[in-house]
């Protein structure tokens, strides 16, 4: 999944912690055209190292641009509860899905 530009960043504030945690396959339509990946899971990273790169990547590239007002970055103390919320790469797509509609 591209990082700079990518509006699928800022579907909501967990979105990017789920495709994180547990990666993400489907068919994405992106500004240069459609992309059928799958990206792995991090799982193994700490919810404070989740926060840190999230924080980095939605605040750079010009994706601070996309941020929508009152957006957040994300907070480590959301992981354990995203953590409990468990799916595999293609329910993750299918959330994408869910959120763009």
């Amino acid at each position: 999944m591209p990082l700079a530009g990518n509006t699928d960043l800022f579907l909501s504030a967990d979105f990017p912690v789920y495709v994180v945690l547990n990666g993400i396959e489907d068919k994405l339509e992106l500004n240069h055209g459609s992309v059928h990946k799958a990206t792995p899971p991090f799982d193994y990273i700490s919810d404070e190292e989740i926060a840190t790169v999230l924080s980095f990547v939605l605040s750079s590239w010009s994706n601070d641009a996309l941020r929508s007002a009152g957006m957040k970055d994300p907070d480590a103390a959301e992981g354990p509860n995203i953590r409990s919320k468990a799916m595999d790469a293609s329910g993750v797509g299918k959330l994408r899905e869910s959120l763009l509609k």
